[in-house]
């Protein structure tokens, strides 16, 4: 990389390099082992030729055990070097986790992040740009004295980053000083020093994730796992037609597939299969449409991806209990085994029909009757009510994740699949950034707890796209998905927003005659000045305003009693309160049965 030093990579090349790397850093964190010299120079490409951007971490000389470092110790080259190294703090993993922010930075603009010729220098940057850190952060620094003045009182509040005269009356000032924090007074400023032409959507969770890698606070900074699941890593805001994948294995074919041939045969222990044909690839891997050798029974098999082996364990779990709760009563994928494949753990599963992301598309976005979302819809909340049942949430619904069976024997029998990202809920973070953007909910965006009320406002955008042919609250970040749903929801209540781990970020806090109100952040507040052209999704909140009006857009013949009940249900659903968002056990009782749907739609429940 450094023959390209100076020079600028696009958002989707440094993508490819981001998401290896933060593999590498995953892999060393679960064996608390800390690289310390994560830098351009220790960054190597593969085989550049064959695998465009294709890397490997390199140099362990530094290396050590996270246990073995002593407080004080000077880790990493000045460029890359975090606060709490600078500080004299105790570190972990998360020191490699900064260096790899200010690698990417590099490759972004070209530029170094923090580069200067002593510590202090490095300070000053990077408190230029994130604000001084919090007192405790402070105190508790071996070195803090040495670059800060300490209070003047007992309480240990108010230390104060030394001026220039005060440092360097002690210390001989060197000569350099050349970095980014010189152009720019904010991360939102950066895309100013970036040459080439990027998607704005892009440039945003891009900057989005550089601010969490970046984090002056090591507690809170972002852990590689975490990253991994970062919009901007998952690419959740692009649709599959707009992936770019740069890595594909030497002597591959043009298409991005794991396996060489059609009659190539995965080997088992309970056979095989012959592949016959590739379905989909997406980020974590690839499906086969597969023949099981002893039987001829035709399967789909998904190859995930080496790195993403522990995402891989996680989902196996996952379906392992999924597999107990009768998936075809439930209207569930039905999961058949788990086994390796050169490396690779893959899953097999029944073989379905298509998305309905793909189904919609395949008709030109022509809605749904009210009577068809009505036999979708009540497979979703069974579906829903069986995982509410277990304490598990999906996380991740949407159309490419509900399944036709067999459309043509069975016209709208649906399955929800894709258990990759779906958690038990106890184990969910406050403040995880968890849905694709289209389908995030309110509580989601300001860092709430969350429990399955999050599937249940997901799955309400799904039928409403359906019944329209249009996303809901589609858009490019969290800051206009809350625009778009506060169009026709209004404010969420005062004590959600209070209470928010995000709240700051997108409302504001001010004073008007009752006192102390939040407020949604205006365009200008919340992009600090800079010009913005935000996507033009084709919302449905930019056609009407309210959901009553839901059905000025709905263009078949349905009976108006059926879609009102139908705008009733989308209400409940879409409440901007998951205090009072109905359950998928309730929505059961709310649905059109003025019609039998079971007698409709084979295998559905009576």
């Amino acid at each position: 990389m450094r023959e390209r030093r100076g020079l600028q990579l696009s958002v989707s090349e440094i993508r490819v390099i981001a998401e290896q790397m933060l593999v590498a850093l995953n892999a060393l964190k679960s064996r608390e082992i800390v690289h310390t010299d994560v830098k351009l120079e220790n960054i190597v490409l593969v085989n550049h030729q064959l695998q465009p951007f294709k890397v490997k971490l390199v140099d362990f000389g530094l290396a050590a055990l996270r246990s073995e470092f002593p407080v004080g110790a000077s880790f990493l080259g000045r460029a890359y070097r975090p606060p709490e190294v600078i500080l004299g703090l105790p570190v972990d993993e998360g020191i490699d986790m900064w260096a790899l922010g200010c690698v990417l930075v590099e490759l972004f603009t070209g530029q170094y992040m923090f580069s200067a010729s002593s510590n202090y220098e490095i300070l000053r940057n990077i408190i230029q740009l994130q604000g001084t850190p919090l007192q405790n952060f402070i105190r508790n620094g071996f070195y803090a004295e040495k670059y800060f003045t300490p209070p003047q009182d007992s309480t240990g509040f108010g230390w104060q980053l030394k001026t220039p005269q005060e440092y360097y009356a002690s210390v001989e000032r060197q000569g350099w000083d050349c970095n980014i924090s010189n152009l720019i007074s904010s991360f939102d400023d950066m895309p100013r020093l970036h040459k080439m032409a990027e998607n704005p959507e892009d440039i945003l969770a891009f900057m989005d994730l550089l601010k969490k890698m970046l984090e002056i606070d090591p507690m809170i900074r972002i852990t590689p796992g975490e990253a991994l699941q970062h919009d901007f890593i998952r690419k959740y805001y692009l649709r599959p037609e707009q992936h770019d994948l740069f890595i594909r294995p030497p002597h591959s074919t043009t298409r991005n597939s794991q396996v060489e041939t059609s009659t190539e045969i995965i080997s088992t222990q309970c056979g095989g299969y012959r592949i016959e044909q590739s379905q989909n690839s997406g980020v974590f891997g690839e499906v086969f449409t597969c023949t099981k050798m002893d039987t001829q029974e035709v399967v789909a098999v998904k190859i995930v991806k080496e790195e993403y082996r522990n995402v891989a364990i996680k989902e196996y779990k996952m379906l392992d209990k999924i597999g107990q709760l009768d998936p075809d009563r439930n209207n569930l994928i039905k999961f058949y085994e788990c086994f390796r494949y050169n490396n690779q753990i893959c899953f097999a599963f029944e073989l379905l029909d298509q998305n309905l992301y793909d189904f919609m598309r395949d008709r030109n976005l022509t809605p749904l009757s009210v009577s068809e979302i009505r036999i979708i819809a009540e497979q979703m909340l069974v579906a829903l009510d069986t995982l509410k049942s277990q304490e598990i949430i999906h996380t991740d619904i949407k159309p490419d994740n509900i399944m036709l069976v067999n459309h043509q024997l069975q016209p709208f029998k649906v399955k929800l699949i894709d258990f990759g990202l779906a958690a038990m809920k106890p184990e969910l973070a406050v403040g995880a950034m968890l849905q694709a953007p289209a389908y995030r909910s309110p509580e989601v965006i300001l860092g709430l707890p969350v429990d399955e009320g999050i599937d249940m406002w997901a799955l309400g955008c799904v039928l409403a796209e359906l019944f329209t042919g249009q996303y809901m609250f589609a858009a490019s970040s969290g800051y206009e998905i809350m625009r778009n749903i506060m169009k026709l929801q209004g404010m969420p209540p005062q004590d959600l927003i209070e209470n928010g781990f995000y709240a700051g970020k997108y409302f504001t806090l001010s004073q008007d005659s009752t006192g102390f109100v939040w407020q949604l952040k205006s365009p200008e507040e919340y992009y600090g000045g800079m010009v913005i052209q935000e996507r033009d999704y084709n919302n449905i909140c930019d056609s009407i305003r309210s959901l009553d009006d839901l059905p000025w857009l709905h263009e078949t013949d349905d009976d108006s009693m059926d879609t009102l009940a139908f705008i009733d249900l989308l209400k409940k659903m879409l409440e901007i309160d998951p205090r009072n968002r109905i359950t998928p056990g309730l929505h059961l009782m709310f649905l059109w049965r003025n019609v039998s749907v079971s007698s409709r739609v084979s295998g559905l429940p009576a």
